[in-house]
């Protein structure tokens, strides 16, 4: 039977209605710094969601008649737990009928360094260009590893962006799951699945190291790396052929360039 969901009822919508201006005062004052405008807007509209006065739509049973009046949502994807929970479910249901095969599944998580995450947060598109060329590393290397010389092997994944911790700190960062495993013909030309199985701890430092190295190549190229570490160099290659990045020194300067190691005769 359908229930109405009234958002007021929860503690963190009643305490954010009646604290609000209190809080943008405290914003204005210099608190903390200032709050961005879809900040605001994302508080707004979950504080509006699915209340009748801010508009609602008049439904009918087409067998009994029976009326019901529906409020709006706010469709938000900040905190609403609504909205969310509601794209959650849909999400999920759609996957797992028609989007996901029955085969061993992977999820990968790609945290980023401190002095990326900004930029990846306001700046429109750059979390979608570290999501293809993650994805795109992540395919690859599956190849690599489970069919080095068939080029018509075919791999599958979904990414999922996140934005927040779970402190709701700003921390953009990708859950990938991926078909851990391979699609190849087989002798009838159908496809069979070629399975990873156990995964070791140097095919993960692989994998990061192939995406660290793409990304900052990515970052440098577009022009958005200003505050990427210049102390980021090249060192020698791995055991499998990778090139890897090392930070010498923690203090990030910026540019995006490459620097040299300082040498042996230079001061601290």
């Amino acid at each position: 039977m359908y229930e109405r969901h009234d958002p007021r009822s929860a503690g963190v919508a009643s305490g954010g209605a009646g604290n609000l201006a209190t809080f943008y005062a405290a914003i204005e004052e210099g608190w903390q710094t200032g709050l961005p405008e879809f900040v605001r807007a994302e508080f707004a509209g979950f504080l509006d969601c699915s209340v009748m006065q801010r508009g609602f739509a008049h439904l009918a049973c087409e067998d009994c008649g029976l009326p019901r009046l529906v409020a709006f949502t706010c469709g938000g994807r900040g905190f609403c737990p609504t909205c969310l929970g509601r794209r959650m479910n849909q999400t999920t249901q759609n996957l797992l009928a028609h989007v996901v095969p029955a085969q061993p599944l992977r999820q990968w998580v790609l945290s980023l360094p401190y002095a990326l995450r900004a930029p990846l947060a306001y700046e429109p598109g750059l979390i979608g260009v570290v999501a293809r060329v993650f994805a795109d590393s992540l395919l690859r290397w599956y190849g690599r590893r489970l069919a080095p010389s068939n080029g018509t092997a075919q791999g599958g994944l979904l990414t999922v962006i996140q934005r927040s911790s779970g402190d709701m700190r700003l921390n953009p960062h990708l859950h990938v799951v991926a078909l851990d495993g391979l699609y190849v013909a087989g002798a009838d030309g159908r496809p069979v699945f070629r399975a990873l199985g156990r995964l070791k701890t140097d095919e993960v430092a692989d994998v990061v190291q192939i995406a660290k190295i793409r990304v900052l190549k990515h970052s440098s190229a577009a022009g958005w790396c200003g505050s990427v570490p210049r102390t980021w160099r090249w060192t020698t290659p791995s055991r499998r052929g990778t090139r890897c990045w090392r930070n010498w020194r923690q203090p990030p300067l910026p540019g995006c360039r490459p620097r040299a190691p300082p040498s042996a005769s230079a001061s601290p």
